[in-house]
């Protein structure tokens, strides 16, 4: 984990507490916003990712119940949330681990995590499971 510096922490703060969960189906950020103090990053279908001031990135099992949180460990997707979130927010590439020396952008997505349906929507990609990058291993 790289500690952000101390503008880079304030300006993490500032996004989470500009968080606006209004309706229901909204609970993530709500829990993101109240309960974990963490920016929301990036998520699939089981998983949400989200960003503490202090450069902690959690990862929430949105599916299980109590929703257990947990900092997340795993190079590669570490690498893959903070690279996306990065997309989104360049402030945040001081956060960017090294790439790990076996990852691999997705063929299906292209390294961006989400594939456009027909009628112009996005969703996850199934590949990479949102992520983007996956492992030569796979």
């Amino acid at each position: 984990m790289t500690r952000p510096a101390p503008e880079l922490a304030a300006l993490i703060q500032c996004w989470i507490d500009e968080l606006q969960p209004s309706t229901f189906g909204d609970w993530p950020l709500r829990v993101c916003r109240d309960d974990l103090n963490a920016l929301p990053l990036r998520g699939n279908r089981i998983f949400l990712w989200a960003l503490r001031p202090d450069g902690t990135v959690l990862c929430m099992d949105h599916e299980a119940f109590g929703h257990p949180t947990e900092p997340e460990t795993d190079p590669l997707i570490l690498y893959a949330v903070l690279f996306q979130a990065a997309r989104r927010h360049p402030e945040l590439q001081e956060l960017v681990p090294p790439r790990p020396e076996t990852a691999q952008p997705c063929d299906t997505c292209e390294g961006v995590g989400w594939t456009d349906r027909p009628d112009g929507s996005g969703e996850s990609c199934m590949s990479c499971n949102g992520l983007g990058w996956f492992t030569a291993q796979r």
